[in-house]
């Protein structure tokens, strides 16, 4: 644990589908461990108060609290808004269960340069076009932009985060690897490997 903790809750999103990967991503192993629990440990550096967001069939698998999803079939959306009905902070931290690079100082940085005016403080990786919108802080003004966005059906979280005022802080790809495919876990454990 860091010597400074933040009150800002940090949820890790794990209730996705894994249709890609063909099993469920954050139970993956890397260094003998669940993805998930690498996550947490890292989480737990910079909060005390560190969620999981998962499907109601999952809520046994975890030790540390959950947030149930209310909304189902919608992606991580579902997720962001769940929390923010359930939780009652004015912003919150979000992880994707499948980048088990994640970084404390990033999640430092993020917590530094967090505006709760701005819909959402994201990492962005160098080069890229786009933020990452689960290695972001949401803020709550941008709950009634995600509820309007969910009730047209439409669940891009980086459409979403198009249509309103950010912050972005730059982070280098080897903190933002996100798991998708087998392809992409035997890459990523190459590189581990050969660090």
């Amino acid at each position: 644990m860091s010597s400074q903790t933040f009150d800002i809750p940090i949820v890790i999103l794990v209730g996705g589908q894994s249709k890609r990967m063909g099993s469920p991503k954050h139970q993956l192993i890397i260094d003998g461990e669940p993805i998930w629990e690498r996550i947490v440990k890292v989480a737990r550096m910079v909060s005390d108060n560190v969620f999981i967001s998962c499907r109601k069939d999952q809520k046994t698998e975890f030790e540390s609290p959950v947030i149930l999803d209310q909304y189902e079939e919608i992606g991580p959306m579902g997720g962001i808004l769940s929390s923010f009905e359930q939780l009652q902070y004015p912003s919150i931290l979000f992880l994707a269960s499948d980048n088990p690079l994640v970084r404390h100082e990033t999640l430092l940085e993020l917590i530094a340069a967090n505006d709760s005016s701005v819909a959402a403080t994201c990492a962005k990786v160098v080069g890229s076009d786009y933020p990452e919108p689960l290695y972001s802080i949401w803020n709550r003004v941008a709950q009634s932009l995600l509820l309007q966005q969910h009730l047209l059906g439409k669940y891009s979280l980086i459409k979403t985060l198009s249509k309103c005022d950010i912050k972005t802080i730059n982070i280098s790809n080897l903190s933002a690897s996100n798991i998708n495919s087998p392809e992409d876990f035997s890459e990523l454990t190459k590189r581990l490997r050969d660090q």
